[in-house]
């Protein structure tokens, strides 16, 4: 089952995956050690977490965010 890390009343689980969207669990910049702390409340003691990062190969035009996501924006 997918669902948001920040909203969810599950776990702890052995494993909590997150591909490529820490910038849905943090409002900082860069997210990535915030949705860390959000994901590793999700996992028991001894259990893993999967963080993987999306990267664009090249600065994003104005459009492109939002046709992957919608309401997204190119962030500097």
């Amino acid at each position: 089952m997918a669902e948001s890390a920040l909203e969810t009343r599950r776990g702890p689980a052995d494993l909590v995956l997150c591909p490529g969207s820490s910038h849905a669990l943090s409002t900082a910049e860069p997210p990535a050690s915030q949705a860390l702390r959000e994901l590793r409340r999700l996992v028991t003691d001894d259990g893993r977490v999967l963080l993987g990062e999306g990267l664009w190969e090249r600065t994003p035009t104005e459009a492109e965010p939002a046709g992957r996501w919608p309401g997204a924006s190119r962030r500097r």
